[in-house]
């Protein structure tokens, strides 16, 4: 988290000016209105694991118990993979808007 946390504001105000700017461009308003969907997905995805399991699981005084750290690992696994999922779909849906501009 530490790595990434730096660079979070710039990527999402980057991504943001590149769906307002497919969105005044004239781009495929259904694709734009679907990138920014996936990327607010992605952000809330990103925003939950970091609270409810990254900061528990790395920073807790206590390490949490065996049962409660693999279900903490099957959430992360399985929220990441709707995170990776809403971030492929962000990337192919703005391609999609952006091509579409006159």
């Amino acid at each position: 988290m530490r790595y990434y946390a730096p660079v979070a504001p710039l990527t999402i105000a980057v991504t943001t000016a590149a769906l307002i700017d497919a969105w005044r461009a004239g781009g495929d308003r259904r694709m734009v209105v679907a990138a920014t969907l996936n990327m607010a997905v992605a952000v809330a995805l990103t925003g939950y694991l970091v609270r409810t399991v990254n900061v528990r699981m790395l920073s807790s005084a206590t390490p949490p118990e065996s049962s409660e750290r693999q279900r903490m690992i099957k959430t992360w696994h399985r929220a990441n993979g709707v995170r990776l999922t809403a971030v492929a779909g962000a990337l192919f849906t703005l391609r999609r808007a952006a091509r579409s501009v006159p």
